[in-house]
């Protein structure tokens, strides 16, 4: 709450995962929302738990968004289609990797194709790679974007709870009693009651000075001045509304208060009453304000006895039964403010101020010291005033708070609106300040000296005085209705019944139509609640039922959809391309699951020995300087491989001719090595001439980026490393460092040491790689 600290307490709040209410969201827009108020604490698990969610929902958007490629990217002749598509399959379920590969296949079609010599535009490929790129693109600023909104603004609203009904307390006292008379209330009760109230008075009044810069926004006050025969007329005019919103309705957030009021100096509106009979008397010298027939002492300025106080205030309503009756029929109350200012000894003049004009202190040098050579003058005129409260609602206004009930589509309990409503607003809020804040109420009470019993004239003013008390109204009519759950309850145990309960034992649900601002607490949105993961369960049953329509049991025709997210799905996956290598290139059907995620050997004696078949009668020769064109893959005889850079031919890895003993029944007995097809990295010793120089892109755009980072152009002619796939023998496929060699055969059967290469390692050194690049 932008105006108070609300205290923390659990009691107060309704936090319970179970109970839905309807709560305004703000005040700009004051539409409520259905949530369930938890504690803060509690409400970064649920934060967290539905972020997960939100991941499910992606990564069920991402299979079903891959089982549509799948099925309908069409590849044609295409061959860079068809390895986007490998590529994109292999990706997927990382959208981020996926989205940068589809970025780079969109570079290469559009600035590294050429065409009899000349660059051009493969667009076969472009379109291909915008649509997987948009797809990818989608699923990684979605799943950012939406985790961003859930952890941010979307799941947690705002930070407000609904009100305990036994946390409201409201005392039977506040319009039940004649103050004078304690008529309906106990004098203890009175005591504790008052107490409170002007605490609630004095609240206000802090804050209203803390918060004046948005005051100044919100409350609209307006001051004339005129000189008249009686010295200087002025003209006060003031205005503010507040929303249910901000009073913390909780079911009427678009009721409209509106008050407006005027009030104007009345110098013919005192009557001096003096008696000299009273001679000795401190009623000698009196002022009188005969407004609205009322001339009691409670409306009239006693000058010896109030010169020795701070300046204050009091108002006096109309009590006539027709204006009254005025005000329920017409709207508006009429009121004066009679100022308690006269007589006070000043240090300083003042010359024009209604309130605070000052004349040549009579008593100077005689009663009084020479320190305060000024006194305000008597007769200070009165304010008659005029306010008009309306309220509105559903576009009807009516003038008079007994009319709430004729508001359309107000939803407003009984207990706010004919119990708090009827007796805070039921007359002027200046009343209650005045009568309450006693010499708080006016600003310029803060420049009285009560050591000294002076008074500094020049910085005090009516001006102040108004506009402190149009403040203060605003805030405490703001807070009247949070008042009753963080003020009055402390009455609780001080004698006084509690208005709220309507004659039972507790405080009904429906009369709990409040809420309250805390940062212990949180809102949280029920329709996120309750979408997220329904439809993260929708999306995982799609997938289920897509992964059954698409099963690998159906009849494949080769031709329609089912068909082709069938074998794309299979085939293109790298654990099947390895088996299908492996098999192209090994000439041996020895692999299971074909149709599965998990290929594997079944029968392991079907696994070749290194140097031998599985009889052990024959050598396998190794893929050096010989063409390789089974399963499409071409090695040629220009190529060598490269073992340490640049090494002579003499110092090249050669291959080790493995003597296997031969045990019982002619089986191995030791070092029983498998092939596998595995990267070979080879020296290429003739560049292509289409490989020969960079591209315009590279050189332009591409080079200057590559150049940031230190790295540098491949010059013309340079000798280029290429990956190739081939078999080879290794002694332990879970151990490739392995020298492949048993001690007896002249190795060491052990791993080799961190970048270091055996006699019998083929494959080529990062380090080295980098060495020779």
């Amino acid at each position: 709450m932008d105006f108070y600290n609300i205290p923390a307490s659990r009691n107060i709040y309704i936090i319970d995962r179970t109970r839905w209410f309807s709560i305004p969201q703000n005040s700009t827009i004051p539409v409520s929302r259905l949530v369930v108020s938890v504690s803060q604490s509690e409400s970064r698990i649920w934060v967290v738990t539905y972020t997960i969610l939100v991941g499910f929902v992606f990564a069920a958007m991402t299979r079903l968004m891959a089982g549509l490629v799948l099925a309908y990217f069409t590849l044609g002749s295409s061959g860079t289609r068809h390895a986007m598509l490998v590529a994109f399959i292999n990706t997927v379920n990382s959208p981020t990797t996926a989205a940068k590969v589809m970025f780079d296949y969109f570079t290469q079609s559009l600035f590294s194709s050429q065409r009899k010599g000349k660059r051009a535009t493969d667009w076969s490929a472009l379109r291909g790679s915008l649509i997987l790129f948009g797809m990818t693109g989608a699923m990684v600023s979605g799943g950012i974007i939406t985790k961003y909104l859930l952890g941010g603004t979307r799941l947690v609203l705002f930070n407000s709870a609904s009100v305990n009904p036994a946390a409201i307390f409201y005392p039977i006292g506040i319009g039940n009693y004649d103050a004078r008379t304690l008529t309906g209330i106990t004098p203890e009760a009175f005591r504790s009651l008052k107490r409170v109230r002007n605490a609630a008075i004095y609240q206000a009044i802090g804050r209203q000075e803390a918060v004046k810069g948005r005051l100044d926004k919100r409350v609209t006050v307006n001051t004339t001045k005129t000189f008249g025969n009686h010295g200087m007329e002025i003209r006060f005019e003031y205005h503010y509304n507040l929303t249910g919103f901000e009073m913390g309705i909780r079911d009427a957030p678009q009721l409209l208060y509106a008050v407006s009021g005027h009030c104007n100096t009345a110098y013919d509106g005192v009557a001096q009453s003096d008696n000299a009979s009273l001679a000795n008397s401190t009623k000698t010298l009196v002022d009188r304000y005969p407004y609205f027939g009322n001339t009691t002492d409670a409306n009239a300025v006693v000058l010896l006895e109030d010169q020795f106080t701070a300046p204050f205030a009091s108002v006096d309503t109309d009590i006539d039964p027709a204006g009254l009756e005025n005000n329920k029929r017409y709207g508006g109350y009429r009121f004066s403010i009679t100022p308690h200012t006269a007589y006070r000894f000043s240090k300083s003049p003042n010359d024009n101020d209604p309130w605070y004009q000052t004349e040549k202190n009579p008593n100077i040098g005689k009663i009084w010291p020479q320190s305060y050579p000024y006194r305000v003058k008597r007769s200070r005129p009165p304010l008659h005033c005029t306010q008009n409260d309306t309220y509105s609602h559903g576009g009807v206004t009516v003038n008079y708070i007994t009319k709430l009930d004729t508001l359309p589509k107000l939803k407003m309990s009984f207990f706010l609106s004919n119990l708090v409503f009827n007796r805070e607003f039921g007359s002027p809020v200046f009343l209650l300040l005045t009568s309450n804040a006693n010499y708080a109420a006016l600003e310029s009470s803060a420049y009285f000296d009560a050591n000294q019993r002076g008074f500094d004239a020049q910085y005090a003013s009516i001006d102040a005085d108004l506009k402190r008390l149009a403040y203060t109204a605003f805030i405490y009519s703001r807070e009247v209705v949070r008042n009753t759950v963080l003020l009055y309850p402390t009455l609780n145990n001080e004698g006084l019944k509690n208005v709220a309960q309507n004659g039972t034992d507790k405080v009904p649900d429906k009369f709990a139509d409040i809420f309250l601002d805390s940062p212990e607490v949180a809102a949280m949105d029920v329709r996120v609640m309750v979408a997220t993961p329904s439809v993260m369960i929708i999306l995982w049953i799609l997938v289920f039922v897509w992964s059954k329509m698409t099963s690998s049991t159906v009849c494949i025709t080769n031709h329609d959809s089912q068909s082709l997210h069938i074998m794309r799905g299979t085939a293109l996956k790298a654990v099947q391309l390895y088996r299908y290598l492996d098999e192209e290139i090994s000439g041996t059907r020895r692999w299971s699951g074909r149709l599965s995620e998990t290929p594997y050997i079944r029968d392991l004696d079907s696994e070749e020995e290194c140097g031998s078949n599985a009889h052990g009668d024959a050598k396998t020769p190794l893929l050096e300087k010989q063409e390789v064109s089974k399963g499409g893959i071409e090695v040629s005889s220009m190529e060598k491989e490269v073992g340490f850079g640049d090494l002579p031919a003499s110092t090249q890895p050669q291959p080790v001719e493995r003597n296997l003993e031969a045990g019982i029944n002619n089986q191995p007995k030791n070092n029983k090595h498998s092939r596998y097809i595995r990267p070979k990295v080879v020296l290429k010793e003739k560049v292509p001439p289409d490989e020969r120089k960079p591209g315009w892109f590279d050189r332009l755009i591409w080079g200057p980026i590559k150049c940031l980072f230190g790295r540098k152009l491949e010059p013309p002619g340079q000798r280029k490393f290429e990956l190739i796939m081939t078999q080879d023998c290794i002694k332990d496929p879970t151990n490739p460092n392995s020298d492949g060699a048993s001690p007896e055969e002249g190795g060491t059967g052990n791993t080799h040491p961190k970048n270091t290469t055996s006699k019998n390692d083929n494959a080529i050194h990062w380090k080295d790689l980098r060495k020779n690049v």
